[in-house]
């Protein structure tokens, strides 16, 4: 090989590199971007995890109302036959 080889030789490979350097740069660019995205989803999913938690607190309060308000609405046929006997002791007399 002569030096005017080997001088084109070395302009490829530092052309080569630069290249290479210019593609890591916007991989890593990309990669940053990326990591920002998941950031982001991580939030939205802390933030989707806490409304659930709130909104499991909310079903739990509700369904021991209506719970409560079952065992009353079972209790109303009784409640209307004491008042009919009641009525009916009242009137009576």
């Amino acid at each position: 090989m002569n030096a005017g080889e080997v001088k084109k030789n070395m302009d490829r490979l530092e052309e080569s590199f630069s290249l290479i350097l210019i593609k890591q740069d916007e991989m890593t660019q990309r990669l940053e971007t990326m990591n920002d995205s998941n950031t982001d989803v991580r939030r939205s999913i802390d933030a989707l995890r806490g409304e659930q938690t709130k909104t499991n607190l909310q079903l739990a309060e509700n369904t021991r109302a209506i719970l409560k308000l079952s065992d009353a609405i079972e209790h109303i046929p009784e409640i209307y036959r004491r008042i009919e006997k009641l009525e009916d002791a009242v009137f009576r007399k």
